[in-house]
Order: structure tokens, then C-alpha cells, then sequence
């Protein structure tokens, strides 16, 4: 009952959200303490869960692809300020932005306090680690961790991937992903 009562409170507090979203898929959670500015700039798909307290500015475009697990403390940014007019402090331009869409493809998983940035894909497959901070494009299938986030090395096996990619229906064959033995 008490699952039952949090659960209908939580999708009261993000009404607003899910009735903005430019599209949104099933089986989506959002934990207590979001923010989302922008939310009619978010394409969210299914099966989707988004830890605690995250935020994400949403003005460049975000794109959540199916079953993806982000945990706590997620901050998306997906603009970026203009800091190079010659002769005017930055104050007086402070609110032009540059966008750049955030995509995160399916099947990811992303640790806390993971903070992303605009412009970036993170690829199909992939885990980030706790406490990174993405401002380049992830690979497909691939552990990323750190400040900047680099590939520490591929998630699976090359045998592995391979019979992986046919059972999930991938949007990769093994050949797309060869970079990641190299």
C-alpha cells in the first residue's frame, strides 16, 4: 500500500513533465528531486530509470533511447554559455547559449553524480562510471570512467558481443564495433 501511494505522489509531482515530454515510452521512472527545464525538448523511450536528485537542462535537445539505468545525482547539460565576444564582459551576454543534443542510446547504464554535456552520444551498450564527467562521444558497448570519461575497455568478450548484438536486436553488427578490440 505504501509503495502504491509513493508511487501515485511521485507521478502527481512530475504531471507536468510527462504531459510536456515530446515523446515518451513506457515503465519510465523518475526519482524524488528531478528537474527537468525544458521537458518538451525530451524524447524519453521505455524502460527507463533516472536515480535521485538529478537535473537536466534540456534546451539543446535530450534523447533517452530504451532500458537505460541512470543512478543519482545526474546532471545534464545540453547548451552551453557564449564566452568569447571581444570587449564585453561575459555578464552582459551571459544568457546566450550555444545547444548541442545530448543522445543516450540503449541498454546504458550510468553511475552516479555523472555529469553530461551537449553534443554528446553516449553509445549502445555502454557503462559510465560513478562521478564522471562525459563531454565526448561514447563508444557502443564500452566501459567509460573519469574526468574527462575515457574507454577503459570493451564490456563484452568479441564472442560475447557478437552473440549479444543478435539476441538484443542490436542497431550494431560486430564489424561496426571492431575499433573496440583494436
Amino acid at each position: 500500500m505504501k509503495n502504491k501511494i509513493t508511487e501515485i505522489l511521485r507521478r502527481i509531482y512530475y504531471l507536468n513533465y510527462y504531459l510536456n515530454f515530446k515523446k515518451k515510452g513506457n515503465q519510465i521512472i523518475l526519482s524524488k528531486g528531478g528537474l527537468i527545464n525544458n521537458p518538451s525538448k525530451v524524447d524519453l523511450g521505455s524502460n527507463i530509470y533516472i536515480g535521485r536528485d538529478f537535473k537536466i537542462n534540456s534546451n539543446g535537445g535530450v534523447k533517452i533511447m530504451d532500458n537505460v539505468m541512470i543512478g543519482p545525482n545526474l546532471l545534464i547539460e545540453s547548451d552551453d554559455h557564449v564566452y568569447s565576444k571581444v570587449g564585453v564582459p561575459m555578464f552582459f551576454y551571459r544568457n546566450e547559449k550555444i545547444n548541442g543534443q545530448v543522445i543516450i542510446e540503449k541498454d546504458v547504464w550510468i553511475g552516479g553524480n555523472v555529469t553530461i554535456l551537449k553534443g554528446v552520444t553516449i553509445g549502445e551498450g555502454s557503462i559510465i562510471g560513478a562521478c564522471s564527467l562525459v563531454n565526448k562521444n561514447i563508444p557502443p558497448y564500452s566501459i567509460s570512467v573519469g574526468i574527462p570519461c575515457k574507454k577503459i575497455r570493451p564490456r563484452f568478450r568479441k564472442e560475447e558481443l557478437e552473440l549479444h548484438l543478435l539476441k538484443t536486436n542490436s542497431n550494431y553488427s560486430i564489424k561496426d564495433l571492431e575499433i573496440l578490440f583494436n
